[in-house]
Parts: C-alpha cells; structure tokens; sequence
C-alpha cells in the first residue's frame, strides 16, 4: 500500500542516477498515494504573474551573467544564479520570494521550450500551483 506524500520518509526513497550530456545526475524518487488532482488552463492574471516572474529571471540573467538572457540561457545559468545568490543574496535587488518564483518560472519556460510542454494549474489537497 502506497503512503500518501506527505507520509513518505526518507527510507522510502529509491536513490537512483542518470547521466546526461556527461554529467552524473543523482536524485531520489518514491512513490506515492495517488490523489484527486485538477488541471486547469492559465487564466490571465497567471500569464501576468508568469511574464512578471520571466522579465525578473531576464534581468537577472543581463546582470549577473553579461551575454545571457531570456533568449539564450540553460539550466546551468539558473543553477548559477543560484549559487549566486546561497554565496551572498543581499546582492540581489529582491526578495527571497522573488528570486524563487523568478527562476521557477525560467526553469518552467526553459522546460517548456525544450520539451514542448506548455504552463498548466494544477490542484489538489496540497494545494494549487504551476506545472508544466
């Protein structure tokens, strides 16, 4: 019997490896309980809130990685930025809550980009949030 999310331990999780484009990648998977779930198309305020998240992710990248933008980043950029902002975040002209959503929201787009996936709603018991 699978437990629900929120009643996973660590000892549940299988770790496992892949490589991609030579580089090791380790993570850790398990599964759960399924739940109801709902998707839902993006409605206009969370384009809004998506967009707002990107120019913040572009402005980011423009100042801390000259020669990058919204047009030509990687995942590694983010992942830099990251780095970045761990090492100092007072650097950074916003606020935790900003940076996050901003490089989620540049993941998500890069994701979106190369796999052909597109922005969703997703709800359920935990909650309501982007998915692409």
């Amino acid at each position: 019997m699978y437990k629900k999310y929120h009643e996973i331990s660590d000892d549940d999780f299988e770790r496992r490896s892949t490589n991609i484009d030579g580089k090791t990648i380790y993570f850790k998977e398990a599964v759960s309980q399924m739940i109801k779930q709902e998707f839902a198309a993006l409605a206009e305020k969370d384009c809004k809130f998506i967009f707002e998240c990107l120019i913040l992710a572009d402005t980011l990248l423009k100042k801390y990685m000259p020669g990058h933008s919204l047009k030509n980043y990687t995942a590694e950029n983010l992942d830099f930025l990251i780095d970045l902002w761990n090492k100092n975040p007072k650097n950074f002209n916003c606020t935790e809550t900003e940076f996050a959503t901003s490089i989620g929201s540049a993941f998500g787009h890069y994701v979106n980009k190369t796999l052909g996936s597109t922005w969703t709603v997703i709800t359920h018991e935990y909650g309501t949030d982007f998915l692409c």
